[in-house]
């Protein structure tokens, strides 16, 4: 007797642990004989309905930002190039630190 009510304890556990182990699976999704699974990639939204939801979640500021730069602080403006300088503007730079003594060359800068 005791035999009996151990061996159905051992299954009935083990048909319970089969259950939780089990993963559920998606509705969209199948499973072949090899245990590969399939997900559906079809949507009812378009792309550009997408993008549209993308744009109004950054433009809200909804997005959590991701990566070693998530938390990095923002800029408020972003700073603008310094402007090209001419060939003329560096010659005219160089006469003046000629004139000047002002050039340093060498490793004891």
């Amino acid at each position: 007797m005791r035999v009996r009510s151990l061996i159905t304890a051992v299954l009935v556990s083990s048909v319970g642990f089969a259950a939780l182990g089990a993963p559920a699976q998606p509705a969209d999704s199948t499973t072949n004989a090899v245990g590969t699974t399939h997900y559906s990639t079809t949507s009812g939204r378009s792309r550009e309905a997408v993008r549209a939801e993308l744009r109004n979640a950054q433009a809200a500021g909804q997005l959590r930002g991701v990566g070693e730069l998530a938390d990095a602080p923002r800029m408020a403006v972003v700073p603008s190039p310094p402007e090209p300088v001419t060939r003329a503007q560096v010659r005219s730079e160089l006469a003046q630190a000629r004139a000047h003594h002002a050039l340093r060359t060498g490793d004891l800068m």
